[in-house]
């Protein structure tokens, strides 16, 4: 029986050389292949991070000429509204200057028939 306990202790050191053997393999595939995937998470983030970021600046630079757009609409209309409101004030100072000197000359004919009436009269009346 020593034989065959002698061989089976063979074939389980055997044995057990073997799967200490598989282990130490699955440990250095187990290494390389979470090297493998650390480097391919970090390539994947770096293109996922790459690609937003130039759809951002995209959707910036399209958003900033709209921006521009809408701004120089509404400039374009606050000047035209700027426009005729100082016709309209020019339109109305030029109707307001007219209107003053009307009234200077209105002034000047009935001070100068006042002048002339009341001349007439004293001299109407200087002769009496």
């Amino acid at each position: 029986m020593s034989n065959f306990s002698t061989g089976r202790e063979a074939l389980v050191g055997e044995l057990l050389k073997d799967v200490d053997d598989l282990v130490k393999r699955l440990e250095r595939v187990d290494g390389a292949l979470s090297q493998k995937v650390a480097k391919a998470m970090q390539h994947a983030a770096a293109s996922a991070y790459s690609s937003t970021k130039s759809g951002i600046e995209a959707v910036m630079d399209e958003q900033k000429e709209k921006l521009e757009e809408a701004g120089k609409y509404g400039a374009a209309l606050i000047g035209n509204q700027l426009n005729s409101k100082s016709a309209l004030i020019a339109t109305t100072a030029d109707h307001a200057k007219r209107g003053r000197m009307r009234f200077v000359a209105v002034i000047f004919g009935v001070a100068l028939a006042a002048s002339v009436l009341g001349g007439f009269i004293g001299t109407r009346m200087a002769l009496l």
